[in-house]
């Protein structure tokens, strides 16, 4: 897949089967540079990267396209206002993804309750070309009540019903 530039360094998305018929992996690629003299918090929030996904991976996932995103000033809700990453797989087309419009109120409603792991509140709120968030009350950042504990968490999105 091809690399892209970000911060002085490149980043691609890749994609690994077992003997060529299992999924093994599927990630993205950087090298530390990336993580050199990041733009702060007084830079312009940076534009999402599209990275694409290998046609074998489209074949053996449910996966279609990855984004990345770095955030100096972080964003809501207020758990998330410090400088991070975000990493975004999406399980639809780019097309359907840049079509979510949050006006649309449908988008709110929530999947099934079989799709919405254990521990999992939401949605908080929706995104054009991204849909709701649903967030884990057990990340370190909700258990705390302190963003000071937000280092990793595992966000889901959606699209009102599947």
């Amino acid at each position: 897949m091809p690399r892209l530039p970000f911060n002085n360094s490149t980043l691609r998305a890749y994609f690994i089967a077992d003997q060529g018929t299992m999924p093994a992996e599927i990630g993205y690629e950087m090298n530390d540079v990336i993580f050199s003299n990041l733009p702060n918090a007084n830079a312009l929030e940076s534009q999402q990267i599209l990275l694409t996904l290998p046609s074998q991976a489209q074949q053996l996932t449910l996966f279609n396209h990855l984004t990345f995103q770095w955030n100096p000033r972080g964003h809501i809700p207020e758990f998330f206002m410090t400088p991070h990453f975000d990493f975004h797989c999406y399980m639809i087309s780019l097309s359907e993804r840049l079509s979510i419009d949050t006006t649309n109120p449908s988008i709110l409603y929530a999947p099934a309750g079989n799709y919405i792991p254990a521990n999992y509140y939401g949605p908080t709120g929706a995104m054009n070309q991204m849909g709701c968030h649903w967030i884990d009350l057990l990340s370190p950042e909700f258990v705390t009540q302190n963003s000071a504990n937000f280092t990793k968490t595992f966000v889901y999105g959606s699209k009102g019903h599947f």
